[in-house]
């Protein structure tokens, strides 16, 4: 049997609005319902006394509702409640509807609320900005989306067909899980998986100098500079403004940039010239300290305050031995030793604990080529085999998409 090969009816042959008001009461803790993004259902967002809570009139939701949240319906915020979001409350962010079993397979309709097609329908009929909170999709428009119906017995088979493909596809996806984790959430340390070939070589380039060792500060004719503070914005028609994830993966990422909004007093000395070392001194633990070589741009550029900007005697040290230095085992620990904060998320090293990190006195520029040279062919498979991994996290991902889009245009064999 192929997919669906029918005109879409509107929703209003299919759902009726429900409502449920519920008063709540100060001493009574009450489960709030949020709805996940790209249809992945309602959850329990928090639990709070009615107390708590500003608006005193909340809706009750009952399971196999459905439920969307205005403001993401263009993300895919549609919902049917499980047994879950029974009895938990909603705001009025969140209309909730009952939808006509004897039309609509429950299985499906999860479904058509996980395709691209029904997000688009919702970002067409959404009004206001683009910004995040702003483009909503009012309960008078969600009459207005449309939803393919076939028969229920072909909903039916479309359903378990799509579904065991996406079981299959989600069982791979925990398989790999702790390697993509690796890549995407720890790309900046030097810690992760792909880079133990890396590890080595760094570890080696410590025990090749670790025995004549000076301070950093000996080989810099520029200190560490914090980058100036002003409001910046992607649409700014200032100077542009290097920021702190530009430097993650140790390599300059130059579309990570933002811009003034414009007449930015920014001093010579904040102005980046290629050969540049800019460092992370702020940031989650394992970003302090995350250092790149800056390689130049056509227009003049500075740099966000949580990156310090270094420079070095190029006479003595090449700028591309001091980054892989700065990156390897024995700078790693020092650089995690000295960083202090109030939070995982706050921070920070200071200046005088940077310049005092351990540097290899002595060290021949034809020596350091040679460092830089082969570290940089390791670096580069590094980078390779993470851009593969990456790569095949995006396509597990669009193939996702990919095979509900086929499954609601005819394109699905069931």
């Amino acid at each position: 049997m192929t997919g669906i090969s029918v005109q879409n009816a509107p929703f209003t042959d299919v759902f009726e609005r429900v409502k449920r008001p519920t008063f709540l009461e100060d001493a009574v803790e009450y489960p709030c319902l949020g709805v996940r993004w790209y249809g992945l259902g309602a959850y329990i967002r928090e639990t709070k006394l009615g107390g708590t809570i500003a608006r005193k009139e909340q809706w009750r939701v009952k399971e196999n509702d459905v439920l969307y949240n205005k403001l993401f319906a263009w993300r895919g915020a549609f919902a049917v409640a499980d047994k879950i979001a029974d009895e938990c409350i909603a705001s009025d962010k969140f209309p909730t509807y009952r939808f006509d079993c004897s039309r609509v397979n429950p299985d499906y309709l999860r479904l058509w609320f996980r395709s691209p097609q029904l997000a688009d329908q919702a970002q067409a009929l959404s009004k206001g900005a683009a910004a995040l909170s702003k483009l909503t999709l009012n309960p008078p428009d969600f009459w207005k989306l449309t939803i393919p119906l076939p028969p229920l017995q072909q909903q039916t088979e479309i359903a378990q067909t799509v579904m065991a493909m996406l079981t299959s596809i989600e069982r791979i996806e925990r398989a790999r899980a702790p390697l993509d984790a690796t890549i995407h959430g720890r790309r900046a340390g030097v810690g992760s998986q792909v880079r133990l070939v890396l590890d080595a070589a760094l570890a080696d380039l410590n025990s090749c100098f670790v025995s004549d060792l000076g301070i950093l500060d000996e080989v810099l004719t520029m200190r560490p500079r914090s980058g100036p503070s002003f409001v910046v914005s992607e649409e700014g028609e200032g100077i542009p403004v290097i920021m702190p994830s530009a430097t993650l993966g140790y390599r300059y990422d130059a579309a990570k940039c933002l811009y003034g909004l414009g007449g930015e007093a920014v001093s010579p000395k904040d102005i980046l010239t290629p050969g540049d070392l800019l460092i992370s001194r702020g940031n989650y633990r394992d970003q302090v300290g995350i250092c790149i070589v800056y390689p130049g741009a056509a227009e003049e550029r500075t740099y966000a305050n949580l990156l310090m900007r270094m420079q070095v005697d190029r006479a003595r040290v090449m700028p591309e031995f001091v980054k892989y230095w700065i990156m390897s085992p024995l700078c790693v620990h020092y650089i995690r030793k000295h960083t202090k904060g109030t939070s995982p998320s706050v921070q920070k090293i200071n200046q005088r604990a940077l310049v005092a990190m351990p540097f290899p006195r002595g060290a021949a520029l034809n020596v350091q080529r040679t460092w830089v040279e082969r570290l940089d062919r390791v670096f580069d498979e590094a980078e390779y085999l993470e851009r593969k991994i990456r790569e095949q996290y995006s396509a597990i991902q669009a193939f996702k998409d990919n095979l509900i889009r086929a499954a609601f245009d005819g394109r699905l064999e069931c």
